[in-house]
């Protein structure tokens, strides 16, 4: 009989809703990896867990970037990028 194939390691960039921040998904996180998948939670400059920066130059922007951020350091190839 023929072993299933397992799914392959994704890795998923969990983006928070307005006024949140990364702690949002606290409970998402451990079920991802629990089923053997990379989570990375980001919080955007501003709100949430990094509130202290917010300033007149936070907008849509900073935002992309904060994201692009996190591509750059933790995903190698593809992500599923998920927003709340």
């Amino acid at each position: 009989m023929k072993r299933p194939r397992a799914a392959p390691r994704q890795t998923y960039i969990l983006l928070p809703g307005a006024w949140m921040g990364a702690w949002i998904w606290q409970f998402v996180i451990p079920r991802l990896q629990s089923a053997g998948h990379r989570a990375i939670a980001v919080c955007f400059g501003g709100v949430g867990e990094r509130a202290d920066e917010l300033s007149p130059q936070i907008g849509l922007e900073s935002c992309v970037g904060d994201v692009q951020a996190v591509f750059d350091r933790h995903v190698e190839g593809r992500a599923i990028l998920v927003g709340h």
